[in-house]
């Protein structure tokens, strides 16, 4: 992972903060009031707390030291982002859904074979998440650097692009006067 896509998810994964702590909240509220919740149900929990406290810590480290930079920059790691994202969304609703139904009786939000899956995202999350906050505070005296240069090669491309532009107009402009 470069850098600055490792910056980049950082930035969009600190919008989820909120998120991933109601998750974690939740399903912690949830395990204590069910009596005999489905398998990996534990595991799922811990790996809500460990994920929320991994944004946590992506939110603090880019507070503290670094300014944020647009999430595009995360290249092929955008989409875990947005994954992430849906998944946070998905079980707030699924655990308040829940929540409005343990007045009536304790039953755990998911099934075994969706506590799997909601895991092996989980562990998924929290690894690339944990890499990217490594790297983030492995580089955070170097980002200003890279993200100018960044900035700088952008502008150059977006020049060239102008120029190229402007160069096919006046050829367009040479035609139209020789007609």
């Amino acid at each position: 992972m470069e850098p600055l896509a490792a910056l980049a998810i950082a930035t969009a994964t600190t919008q989820y903060l909120d998120q991933s702590l109601t998750v974690a909240q939740g399903l912690y509220d949830c395990f204590k009031l069910v009596k005999n919740p489905p398998d990996l149900s534990r595991e799922l929990r811990r790996e809500a707390m460990l994920v929320s406290d991994v944004v946590s810590d992506l939110t603090k480290v880019l507070a503290a030291s670094i300014r944020n930079i647009p999430s595009s920059k995360a290249g092929r790691y955008a989409g875990i982002v947005a994954e992430f994202g849906l998944t946070m969304t998905e079980i707030t609703a699924r655990i308040q859904m829940k929540k409005v139904e343990t007045k009536k009786r304790s039953r755990w939000p998911f099934t075994g074979k969706e506590n799997q899956e909601y895991l092996s995202k989980f562990e998924r999350y929290t690894s690339t998440f944990m890499l990217a906050l490594q790297i983030v505070q492995g580089y955070a005296s170097n980002f200003s650097v890279l993200i100018i240069r960044q900035n700088v090669q952008d502008q150059i491309a977006r020049n060239a692009l102008v120029l190229q532009n402007s160069h096919q107009m006046n050829k367009s402009i040479s035609l139209l006067k020789t007609l």
